[in-house]
């Protein structure tokens, strides 16, 4: 008879997947998954004394509705070291600041790439962001096992474990940069620059949210124009204060007519290779083809006050363009495209050019196919 109660015991047992704690307040049953077994005596009496705290915190009638509880396990509730949670299938980082006021981040340890020092280092780079008046004190950081879906509890809002990183609203903007630290690329969220090495010696090119999407030949085409400008200015300070401090990578990446067309502050740029820029204007605002805008590019050209080509010149109508260029990049608002050529939010046009300003707009428009004054050139 005592055998057979000890088996019904074990049944229940086994069967059973929560943990009951009791608190100051009364009793709560925590759910647990597959991984409860795999915990010391000292790991489940962590999670008892977690539980408690919590409860204490938010109260019984909080801590038991399905807005807080119905993705948490028990599971959650052990610390792990960083080695611990990079091992786990499930394992997460998550930071929070002002003593658990604000969740800053939540990330599955899969996705970290970065060491530990590292990660402390970007917790207290937010902490100064988010609260510093609290001079770092406050700041929390734990490593733990978490299945996506899993809430976290705290101030404004708490956070959630997703199968990605999860950031609060707060840094939405600096998310690029935030996630760049975590894959290893870069020490902090500050100063993230892309270092290459010219003749005049080592340029600092600012990064911005959109490197992340460039094609390895793409990254080429940023070193080849940053060494092409740098050499030709005798100057690695190409993006310091005063002259290029609005300009990133993004601008030395080159696009295809569509990308920009498709890019939402993609701009085209008729210039020569020997940097005379003729016009600038973000692609939304361009109707006609591609090769309208190379007609375009030439007939400006025509118009340069440039010697007489020699009679005898053997060179083929090609070779008298071959100095022409188009660009189509990517320039944010203000992004210098030359020394004293920013990008603007309209049309922009050379001086030399100004008196042309309606015909060359009808052009763009897709109105006419290229300027009235060359047709008979």
């Amino acid at each position: 008879m005592l055998y057979i109660i000890f088996i019904i015991k074990q049944i229940i047992m086994t069967n059973t997947n929560t943990l009951k704690v009791q608190t100051d307040v009364g009793g709560v049953e925590v759910p647990l998954d597959e991984h409860w077994e795999e915990y010391t005596k000292s790991q489940r009496q962590r999670v008892k004394d977690a539980i408690k705290n919590v409860v204490k915190f938010m109260g019984m009638e909080n801590f038991n509705s399905d807005a807080n509880l119905h993705d948490t396990t028990a599971d959650f509730c052990v610390p792990m070291t960083y080695q611990e949670a990079k091992d786990a299938t499930n394992g997460a980082v998550i930071m929070e600041g002002d003593w658990g006021g604000q969740i800053y981040l939540s990330c599955p340890m899969k996705y970290v790439k970065c060491d530990k020092k590292t990660i402390i280092k970007l917790l207290i780079e937010l902490d100064k962001l988010a609260w510093p008046c609290n001079e770092d004190d406050g700041t929390g950081l734990k490593f733990c096992r978490a299945n996506p879906g899993t809430g976290i509890i705290g101030g404004m809002g708490g956070g959630v474990v997703l199968d990605e990183l999860w950031i609060n609203d707060e840094f939405e903007k600096i998310k690029p940069e935030i996630q760049r630290v975590l894959n290893g690329e870069f020490p902090s969220i500050k100063h993230q620059v892309v270092k290459i090495e010219t003749k005049v010696g080592t340029v600092e090119v600012p990064l911005d949210k959109y490197w992340e999407e460039y094609t390895e030949g793409q990254r080429q085409s940023v070193e080849d124009l940053v060494r092409r400008i740098a050499e030709s200015l005798k100057t690695k300070n190409i993006f310091t204060d005063g002259h290029k401090n609005d300009t990133t990578a993004d601008f030395c990446v080159a696009m295809t007519y569509q990308e920009a067309k498709e890019a939402t502050n993609g701009v085209v740029v008729l210039t020569t290779l020997d940097d005379m820029r003729y016009l600038t204007c973000p692609m939304k605002y361009v109707k006609c083809d591609e090769a309208a805008l190379w007609q375009l590019l030439k007939d400006l050209d025509k118009l340069n006050d440039f010697p007489e080509e020699d009679e005898d010149d053997e060179d083929d109508e090609d070779d008298i363009y071959r100095l022409l260029e188009i660009q189509f990049r990517r320039a944010n608002l203000g992004t210098y495209i030359h020394s004293d050529v920013q990008a603007q939010e309209e049309l922009w046009i050379s001086e030399t050019y100004r008196h042309l300003e309606p015909q060359i707009q009808m052009v763009l428009d897709g109105e006419i196919s290229r300027l009235p004054e060359t047709k008979s050139a």
